[in-house]
């Protein structure tokens, strides 16, 4: 894969559905917390990501993990524990990501009536081909739509938001 299918593999799983949150997230902070908090964690993310860059490429060129990095830097135990870490991670995440899927559904098709057990089944049904991909190559095409979808979401979420009219708070 090249580094731009990479680059788009990465901000899909990081932007995600996380950024499907973000409209709460600035009514309850406000606009000015709001933006120095995205700003400051994006910047903190990019600073990580160049660290963990430096040291895969720089020191560990060959490791392919954070296990294997893990491995390297500390040892066999702390890279089991590494890999257990990034295993829980992945299956406490699964939940969450079914049960988005399973609500988008339930709003695309909304005039359908499926129970949410139904929805589920047809979420797991579609995407436990794609789970399949081991090949990041190959995975990269699907992170594309991802990508173009998140930015689609807060693309459309923005236009409404700057033209929405001011509401009235009855407040002087």
């Amino acid at each position: 894969s090249s580094w731009q299918q990479t680059t788009l593999v990465v901000m899909a799983e990081v932007m995600g559905a996380g950024v499907l949150g973000l409209p709460r997230a600035f009514a309850q902070l406000g606009w000015v917390l709001g933006v120095f908090s995205v700003v400051l964690f994006a910047a903190t993310a990019a600073y990580a990501g160049c660290l963990l860059a430096r040291v895969r490429n720089c020191i560990y060129p060959h490791a392919s993990s954070y296990a294997d990095l893990a491995l390297e830097t500390v040892g066999p135990r702390f890279s089991a524990l590494t890999k257990l870490c990034m295993h829980v991670t992945w299956g406490l995440l699964l939940p969450f990501y079914l049960i988005t899927a399973n609500k988008a559904l339930q709003g695309a098709a909304h005039s359908l009536h499926w129970c949410e057990y139904v929805r589920s089944l047809i979420v797991v049904a579609v995407l436990v081909l794609p789970l399949q991909i081991r090949n990041l190559h190959l995975i990269s095409y699907f992170a594309t739509l991802s990508t173009g979808a998140t930015f689609v979401a807060v693309g459309t979420a923005c236009v409404v938001l700057i033209g929405a009219p001011e509401q009235e708070t009855g407040q002087h």
